[in-house]
């Protein structure tokens, strides 16, 4: 009898020490939110300089999830990895890219930041004052429609100043 006096309480204290399930919230698992899962990845290889890989990850959750919360950030961080790349192709695919993002997102904070790196997508394949002065011309277009547009925005002294800069490269070819 003794000894079952003592194993029982030592059953329980031994149960009572076990491996306890820890609570968690199914809403917040990465399971179910597969959308934040692969725009963090996606901002992460994107970060590292990963832009092919980052751009799988954000065209796949633009593809698979057109009602996520991540839907305008992803669009915009597509159109930046492009932006980021700094190829002659490349900057070709970011205007295009980030006039999509104002198409589908005209009224959103990032969209005269996107209008300015249109803009700057034709300042990066500019030539020299003597040469092609088409995306020079382009920039001033893209410039002066990013101060017309969003006369209100933090980034309107930047726009006014590089457009200033391209005004005098196109003033310079005209000599």
């Amino acid at each position: 009898m003794r000894k079952f006096s003592l194993v029982f309480p030592l059953f329980f204290l031994l149960l009572s020490c076990g491996p306890r399930k820890a609570e968690t919230n199914p809403a917040a698992t990465p399971l179910n939110e597969p959308d934040r899962v692969l725009f963090e990845k996606a901002m992460h290889d994107l970060e590292k300089s990963r832009f092919t890989v980052a751009r799988l990850s954000l065209q796949t959750l633009i593809n698979t999830y057109p009602d996520s919360e991540y839907l305008p950030q992803a669009k915009y961080a597509l159109a930046e990895s492009f932006y980021r790349e700094q190829t002659s192709a490349s900057q070709s695919q970011a205007e295009s890219e980030f006039k999509d993002y104002i198409t589908f997102f005209p009224v959103s904070d990032l969209a005269d930041d996107a209008q300015l790196k249109i803009a700057l997508t034709h300042v990066r394949r500019m030539e020299t004052p003597d040469r092609d002065r088409t995306q020079a011309v382009l920039a001033e277009s893209e410039f002066k429609t990013m101060i017309e547009n969003y006369p209100d925005s933090p980034l309107l002294d930047e726009a006014k100043l590089k457009l200033r800069g391209v005004q005098e490269i196109l003033a310079e070819g005209g000599r």
